[in-house]
């Protein structure tokens, strides 16, 4: 009998020591095929039951209950055979119970064969789980990669961790799934179709690593840490109707917008000629990350051309792809970041509510924007990068026929001095300088500006630069201070007259066209809430924890409609809980988008807030919660702990002109003549914004100058009462920090340094009055400075009556005492499931 393919099917059984493979269906050891057309359900059944088992012809795969490890780290699962059909059944799992996200290891299955279909594979606990490796016109279709690798982040609600950052910039080793691990990959293959897969709670979804002609569409790899595709090198390929929402790290809504490198879509070193269209990619780090690649910058040293000849770095980056209809909004920093690339076409998409700026095309050369929609893009840029469409270096842009409403910026082209980049192999052989741009036929809606020039580069120069704008687009003219507005039209009557009828018809092409991913239902970067391990989905509750340090630790309840806090109990700790619920009387105390006055708490999304601190006449109290969460039948306990503190610090500032890691007196001095404020625990978020700035958000008044941003230091003092035990100091600097307990130095890192977290301990003999006393520099840009203080082995606080306050909207509080009790039910290790 032969297949449909014409091609015979053969089974190899192979039992090494650490494998048992069974069959059932009175499958025999030879000559087993499969006939066109041959019902699912009478393929021959392999029981996997251990590692290295290796699948040469079709049949169903059923995995086990209990997990198998991948022993040797080269795949559980090895799909060897060509032209054969694997259906799954159960879920393969590869991680021991009680194993964290960041330990996973190894891969579940691999298909190394031609022509295989790979059909319902679920896989779990590894790092990879499913590798597609040099294999020619496989198809994956229905996987569920969820529950692989992820990283711990350490970016909280109160601030940023600068380590969290992510770094895709080398992957010609091997870097990306050593590191940070996929749900699926496919390396080095050709006409690879992925049809339907889902990945939630993995860091990565889908990676394509110099695939050629791969198909990827409906599927769903959203609420990731990393990228929910990446294409690495990966050249002809269609990326159609998915979802990949949510894949974000490093976001704070209204605290901080980093995004730190993760994306919905990443593409990088040289991608060239993909489709990427009608997808979903919205609330992510970018929407769309492309970077040409350092080797097409002449960063790193390319590999030699034929015949020995040197790489030749014209026209070379992530050239010729089509952006077209896809939904690019939320994105925490860009919309699509399109650098040092070549030929790319950008239409018909919709850029909403982005960060930074809906498309960055930095030193692009010969790309289109046509007929996008760019709404209320740019509310928290940084310097110059803001707005809908930002582009330094930019050349042969053609801009038209796009909707621009309410961005910060509708247009930003620019040219600035750029040193680094100016000495790169790319840019000596592609030029700098932004000219030869067109800006034609777009519509200009309410609060909208265009800005053409910085830095005293002009439009128009004796070197010929310039831009073409029409009459409509220019109406939104506002020259750069000390510019040039000499701007030269196309001066073409035909264009002008009919620039709104071009805009109209451009933009008719909405995203939401049949076949496209469904949109997200939650809109708005408020809902991008970002955990320990990734980003919240909104399906189950979660008590998020918000500050987590000084006088208070205060928690937010999210969840889907219907989420309730029912009580609190605690169970350890001399600690006072205020709860604030949401109004009752909504139907589900958790509004959808837009927030509705249903919610309360930071950005108005939680069901309830709950806030600790220590009880009437304690200083600092270690304690043990237990929350009851409900969402209509389903009740859950949710447990939460940590230590609170009720430190206040004076704190001084003071700006420097000698450096003080060479010479401090000077700076001393400074911060003795200066003025004090009071804080409630040490959390200074200066970033590249200073003092003044930094205290503000704290809600404390200060008459320092705004302008000292850089170049300052800092002294913090407290005297408190602390009871016998060991203590510790926990901080992060950024730049220079030393810390004197009774005069003691305790610690000192007098250097330069990026934000570094560090930890010193102490010893209170008997209960005393303790003077602690924190100094610090800051050289320029990014400056941080967090002290907390917290009970290592400090005297135990006996169960007993503690307080509980439970104050609803418009009611008065009342205080009710809670017996300690055990606790009886096992919380998930992230509290929120």
């Amino acid at each position: 009998m032969s297949s449909e393919r014409g091609e015979s099917y053969r089974l190899r059984m192979q039992v090494p020591t650490r494998s048992l493979v069974a069959l059932a269906c009175g499958l025999a050891l030879g000559g087993l095929r499969l006939a066109a057309g041959q019902d699912a359900t009478t393929l021959p059944i392999v029981e996997v039951r251990g590692d290295d088992t290796v699948v040469d012809r079709s049949c169903r795969l059923v995995f086990p209950a209990e997990p198998i490890r991948d022993v040797n780290g080269d795949g559980v699962v090895h799909v060897t055979g060509s032209s054969i059909r694997v259906e799954c059944e159960g879920r393969l799992v590869g991680r021991a119970a009680g194993t964290e996200p960041d330990a996973y290891a190894g891969t579940g299955i691999v298909v190394r064969g031609q022509r295989v279909e790979l059909v319902g594979a679920r896989v779990s606990g590894f790092k990879v789980g499913i590798l597609v490796d040099g294999a020619f016109a496989a198809r994956v279709e229905d996987a569920d990669v969820s529950d692989n690798f992820r990283q711990r982040l350490g970016s909280t609600w109160e601030r940023e961790d600068p380590s969290d950052w992510l770094w895709p910039h080398a992957n010609d080793a091997g870097e990306w799934l050593a590191n940070y691990g996929a749900g699926l990959c496919v390396r080095d293959a050709r006409d690879v179709q992925i049809v339907r897969l889902f990945a939630r709670d993995v860091q990565n979804g889908i990676v394509l690593d110099r695939a050629t002609r791969a198909r990827v569409w409906d599927c769903d790899a959203s609420y990731l840490s990393g990228w929910g595709c990446a294409l690495w090198r990966s050249v002809d390929c269609g990326i159609t109707g998915n979802r990949f929402d949510h894949c974000v790290r490093g976001y704070a809504h209204g605290r901080y917008n980093r995004g730190q490198d993760s994306a919905g879509l990443l593409m990088f070193e040289q991608c060239s000629n993909n489709r990427i269209l009608a997808n979903s990619l919205t609330h992510g780090g970018d929407g769309v990350f492309a970077f040409a690649g350092r080797e097409a910058l002449g960063e790193v040293a390319p590999p030699p051309g034929p015949d020995g000849a040197p790489f030749d770095h014209r026209r070379v980056g992530n050239d010729d792809n089509i952006v077209r209809y896809n939904d690019l909004s939320f994105a925490a920093a860009h919309g699509l970041e399109l650098t040092f690339s070549f030929g790319n076409l950008v239409e018909g998409n919709l850029f909403e509510g982005n960060a930074i700026c809906g498309a960055w095309l930095g030193y692009s050369r010969d790309t289109s924007v046509l007929g996008n929609r760019f709404v209320a893009n740019g509310t928290d840029g940084y310097g110059s990068e803001r707005g809908a469409v930002n582009a330094e270096h930019a050349r042969r842009l053609s801009i038209t026929g796009n909707l621009f409403e309410s961005n910060a910026v509708d247009v930003r082209l620019w040219t600035d001095e750029d040193a680094g980049l100016a000495e790169t192999p790319w840019v000596q052989a592609n030029g700098r300088g932004a000219r030869d741009n067109w800006i034609v036929g777009n519509l200009p809606l309410g609060r909208t500006t265009l800005e053409l020039v910085e830095t005293g580069t002009t439009a128009t120069d004796a070197t010929g630069d310039f831009l073409v704008a029409d009459e409509t687009s220019r109406a939104a003219l506002r020259p750069m201070p000390g510019a040039s507005s000499d701007y030269e039209s196309v001066g073409l009557e035909a264009i002008d007259a009919t620039s709104l009828d071009l805009v109209r018809i451009a933009t008719l092409r909405k995203v939401g066209l049949e076949g496209a991913a469904r949109p997200v239902r939650r809109r708005g970067r408020e809902f991008v809430v970002v955990g320990e391990w990734g980003p919240y989905d909104w399906t189950t509750p979660w008590l998020q924890p918000l500050e987590r340090s000084g006088a208070f630790d205060r928690y937010r309840l999210l969840g889907p409609a219907g989420t309730r806090l029912v009580e609190v109990e605690v169970l350890v700790g001399a600690v006072e809980v205020e709860v604030v619920r949401a109004n009752a009387g909504t139907a589900d105390g958790q509004p959808e988008s837009p927030p509705s006055a249903a919610g309360i708490g930071p950005d108005g999304l939680a069901a309830a807030v709950v806030v600790v601190r220590p009880a009437a006449g304690q200083v600092s109290a270690s304690y043990r919660l237990r929350a009851r969460v409900a969402n209509g039948d389903d009740v859950r306990d949710v447990e939460l702990d940590g230590s609170v503190l009720d430190v206040r610090w004076n704190v001084r500032f003071a700006a420097w002109s000698i450096d003080p890691r060479e010479d401090d007196a000077p700076l001393i001095e400074a911060l003795d003549a200066a003025a004090s404020s009071e804080v409630r625990g040490l959390d200074l978020a200066f970033e590249g914004l200073g003092p003044a700035r930094a205290l503000e958000r704290l809600g404390v008044d200060s008459d320092l100058d705004e302008a000292l941003v850089d170049r300052f230091g800092t002294r913090a003092t407290t005297r408190i009462e602390l009871p016998a035990g060991t203590w510790r100091l926990r901080t992060v600097s950024d730049d220079g920090i030393r810390i004197r307990v009774d005069g003691t130095t305790v610690l000192d890192d007098w250097t330069w340094h990026a934000p570094k977290e560090q930890a010193v301990e102490f010893e209170v003999a008997e209960a005393r009055t303790v003077a602690i006393v924190v100094e610090h520099f800051e050289l320029d840009g990014w400056a941080q400075l967090v002290v907390e203080l917290e009970a290592v082995q400090a005297p135990r606080t006996g169960p007993g009556a503690v307080p509980l306050r439970s104050t609803p909207p418009d009611a008065p509080s009342d205080t009710v005492r809670e017996d300690d009790r055990e606790d009886d039910r096992e919380d998930d290790r992230d509290g929120r499931r």
